[in-house]
């Protein structure tokens, strides 16, 4: 059996650079999220859009290991696709 704590023993070699993008994107974090919060209608699924456009261009960038040359336009893309594909699914959800 694997071990339980296993997955925190890459919780350290993560904080770091996660730490830097986050305040690599500071400066474009309110537009962001004003912008996301347009989209959703409210606060809070706003907050969500963000953190998930966030963590998707992270995860992106440590796959590739590239640098991006405007990474507002490359944030407000990826929030925009994880919109449509949010209310894609909705919309296919509710016809079932």
């Amino acid at each position: 059996m694997a071990d339980p704590n296993a997955a925190f023993s890459v919780q350290g070699d993560v904080r770091g650079p996660w730490r830097k993008y986050l305040d690599a994107l500071e400066p474009l974090r309110p537009d962001l999220h004003r912008y996301c919060c347009r989209l959703t209608g409210n606060i809070w699924d706003g907050e969500d859009l963000l953190q998930d456009a966030l963590m998707r261009v992270f995860s992106l960038l440590g796959k590739i290991d590239a640098d991006l040359d405007n990474p507002r336009a490359y944030l407000i893309r990826t929030a925009t696709n994880l919109w449509i594909d949010r209310v894609r699914r909705a919309a296919r959800e509710q016809e079932i």
